[in-house]
């Protein structure tokens, strides 16, 4: 009652008339009461321990993923192109050809490395294709996150 009276008082002249407040106030303390009290209570302290913690997303990285996401962040245009033509497949970043080795082990891995970059966000497809991708804000981040590591 002291807050509302105190907010009535600093709006001075545009203010009201203060039986009228404490008259409304204690007609309908007792339901905001009630319900104040089913907040209280469904809100009650969630007692639990963390036992695990989720690694980091750079830990969670292929090295072929973080490999990859290191070259793209080198880019000029932060650009990474996956390519798939008559059975060969190729992407390439910052210049040059990631995937020298063609073989179906080989592709395996490189697009799951680009996969997971995409499942954490840290590029996007620019296109409409999934051939050309663009690191982004997040990818630039953790891409700084493991060249700090290796450095």
């Amino acid at each position: 009652m002291r807050l509302i009276q105190s907010i009535n008082e600093e709006l001075g002249e545009e203010g009201h008339n203060p039986q009228l407040i404490t008259g409304s106030f204690n007609s309908q303390w007792g339901k905001l009461r009630k319900q104040l009290d089913k907040l209280v209570e469904a809100s009650a302290p969630v007692v639990a321990y963390v036992t695990e913690t989720e690694p980091a997303v750079e830990e969670q990285l292929s090295s072929e993923a973080r490999q990859l996401l290191l070259e793209a962040s080198k880019d000029d245009n932060g650009m990474i192109i996956y390519i798939r033509n008559l059975g060969e497949k190729s992407l390439s970043t910052n210049g040059m050809n990631i995937t020298s080795d063609n073989s179906a082990r080989a592709v395996a891995i490189w697009k799951s490395a680009l996969e997971d970059l995409i499942d954490f966000n840290l590029i996007a497809d620019t296109g409409y294709q999934g051939e050309v991708f663009a690191v982004t804000r997040e990818g630039y981040r953790v891409a700084d996150l493991i060249e700090a590591r290796n450095s």
